[in-house]
């Protein structure tokens, strides 16, 4: 799984891009076939901004979230993420 970090209109900070790296890693568990993530992090006015686009196995999952904190956004985007995985793989199983 190839992981990208980019932040917009920001410097990453250097506990921002490991945090998020292992976060959205624990996805593996739950899809093994992911082959890239890229997660933007951006600040628009007081909000923090997490953006991740998840790709594998012929499937493309999207995910944003904003709050106040940008580790508050990560944990957010990575659960709303967690259950779009577990849903795309109750389907692929159903078949």
């Amino acid at each position: 799984m190839r992981v990208t970090v980019k932040g917009k209109h920001m410097e990453l900070t250097d506990g921002l891009k490991p945090y998020a790296e292992k976060k959205l890693g624990k996805l593996e568990k739950y899809f093994n076939h992911i082959q890239e993530v890229q997660i933007t992090q951006s600040l628009e006015r007081q909000w923090h901004v997490v953006e991740v686009m998840l790709q594998g196995d012929g499937v493309l999952l999207r995910g944003e979230e904003r709050t106040a904190d940008m580790y508050a956004s990560i944990d957010q985007v990575f659960e709303k993420l967690e259950r779009q995985v577990q849903k795309f793989k109750g389907k692929r199983l159903l078949r």
